[in-house]
């Protein structure tokens, strides 16, 4: 790190240079590389992919959304639990220049509907799970065309996800056009504001990660390394994981959902490994962790006053963490601008509840707190004010507010 002026730290040039083409065409160089090499296990059923699977599935799909009319610019939504064929259409997607959307399989209808108006999706792959909630926003929108679901579809309107795969076509070139300003993924926020906003990641954005990703002085993820897909892969981390393992070449551990068992017998039989290493030194001055650079994002979909209340004058997005660093450079978060509550793993943002709450008839005001809980880490704890002559009960507002 070095000190720049008022007290900006820029950090080393990157050892690589980031890749001069799409996002898209990267991936489809290094898949070709990876060849037979294992790309994907499940976890509980013991399937195994080879990246050489994943390029013709993947291709596939491109060859297929292209087909339904797909090109630059246009979204493709996907919401499912953690599977081997979720990154199938996010690379595919990418490979056909589109913009892809992961979304959370367990919103409510009015959370899905919320993102869905944000990035507003042409064509949907999804899970069994969210597939009614779906369905009934297919009916309400114009934007939505095609739902391909992986499993069984329940309808003859739904397009079975394996029936699009395996078409031979390896013949599909994927769009390498002027993409440094172009976005290829909008990930949902965690919302501390209130509902979720839509975050857009430029190309550029994603393979400047990979180069820090894969350098060995930050995350130096390695082609021998073993991933274990444990997160939900909607989810920012593990979205950016899956896909810089597919350019690194390392093989992917796939778990659909947490039990402590399967999760310890994983690490294992697969030898995985934490990358993550660090030392706890002296304390600094604490403030609002602030950055700039080319693996900040391009800003909100659709919503320009929020992409302007999250940047400085100077370019710098502001991250609402709370934090220091040492002599060294090193950075520590100790705390959030905005509350957050942390269930599971989850960000719930107390305001998007206290939103909730304030649509009930009976209730006038509403604060959202935190509590520990010794399972989920922390629960959320309503208080509410009734309106006057209000008669309604503890357990009404729970079943609301679910």
């Amino acid at each position: 790190m070095e000190m720049g002026s008022k007290n900006v730290l820029t950090g080393p040039k990157l050892l690589f240079p980031i890749p001069d083409v799409s996002l898209g065409r990267y991936l489809y160089q290094c898949l070709s590389s990876h060849g037979d090499k294992i790309a994907q296990v499940d976890v509980v059923t013991g399937e195994t992919r080879t990246y050489a699977d994943v390029m013709s599935a993947s291709l596939s799909v491109a060859d297929f959304l292209y087909s339904r009319g797909i090109r630059s610019g246009d979204v493709v939504g996907i919401c499912s639990e953690n599977s081997l064929d979720f990154i199938l259409p996010v690379i595919g997607t990418l490979f056909a220049g589109a913009i892809c959307a992961p979304l959370n399989p367990n919103y409510t209808l009015r959370e899905l509907h919320h993102a869905m108006d944000i990035s507003k999706p042409k064509i949907m792959f999804c899970s069994e799970q969210p597939l009614e909630n779906i369905d009934k926003i297919l009916c309400s929108v114009g934007f939505l065309k095609d739902i391909v679901v992986f499993g069984s579809p329940v309808s003859d309107k739904h397009i079975p996800f394996r029936s699009i795969l395996w078409n031979n076509s390896n013949n599909f070139q994927p769009f390498d056009g002027d993409c440094k300003d172009l976005a290829a993924a909008i990930l949902c926020s965690s919302g501390t504001t209130g509902l979720s906003k839509g975050v857009m990641l430029t190309h550029r954005n994603i393979l400047y990660t990979f180069r820090v990703m894969s350098d060995s002085r930050y995350g130096d993820m390695r082609p021998s390394d073993t991933l274990l897909m444990l997160l939900p892969m909607f989810h920012g981390y593990m979205f950016f994981c899956q896909l810089i393992a597919s350019m690194v070449g390392v093989k992917a551990v796939v778990l659909n959902k947490f039990e402590e068992h399967v999760f310890l017998r994983t690490i294992e039989k697969h030898k995985v490994v934490n990358m993550n290493t660090g030392q706890i030194l002296g304390p600094g001055e604490a403030g609002e962790v602030c950055f700039r650079g080319p693996g900040i994002m391009k800003g909100y979909c659709g919503n320009p006053q929020a992409t302007a209340a999250c940047f400085d004058s100077d370019g710098f997005l502001l991250t609402g963490d709370v934090g220091y660093y040492d002599e060294d450079g090193f950075f520590y978060i100790v705390d959030r601008v905005k509350e957050l509550i942390k269930y599971k793993g989850y960000q719930v943002p107390p305001a998007e509840l206290e939103a909730v709450l304030l649509t009930h008839s009976t209730i006038k005001d509403a604060a959202v707190i935190a509590v520990p809980d010794h399972e989920a880490g922390e629960l959320p704890l309503a208080f509410v004010v009734k309106q006057p002559g209000a008669r309604v009960t503890k357990d009404e507002i729970i079943k609301y507010v679910a």
